[in-house]
């Protein structure tokens, strides 16, 4: 219920609902979902919950090089460089042409700050 209301802009029910899932044991049933409720929660500002949620989307499908980018991006808003660092080296020589969208050049002041080339 928790993702049905997130997907339909009911933040507000859809993070108490997946709260009161995680109470009772529940998880995400797939990377996919996993994915997905980083993205909520970071489009909510909460980077640590994102982060968590990131971290086990990349764990479930380690090649999965979007769940990575984001994980990088929370990382590095919470202050975790080193593992910000780690997923962009990982991501920017398997995508090259990512070097050619906007999302890379608003990231550039971040891949700069991490000595990132």
């Amino acid at each position: 219920m928790g993702l049905i209301a997130l997907q339909v802009g009911d933040t507000k029910r859809g993070f108490s609902e997946i709260e009161k899932a995680e109470e009772l044991g529940r998880s995400p049933r797939s990377a996919q979902e996993v994915r997905m409720l980083g993205g909520a929660y970071g489009d909510s500002g909460n980077y640590e919950r994102a982060f968590t949620y990131f971290s086990g989307a990349v764990a479930a499908v380690p090649d999965d090089l979007e769940s990575r980018m984001k994980l990088g991006i929370t990382a590095y808003y919470i202050g975790k460089n080193d593992i910000a660092k780690e997923q962009f080296e990982y991501v920017l020589p398997r995508v090259p042409e990512f070097k050619n969208t906007p999302n890379y050049q608003e990231l550039l002041p971040v891949f700069d700050q991490l000595g990132i080339k």
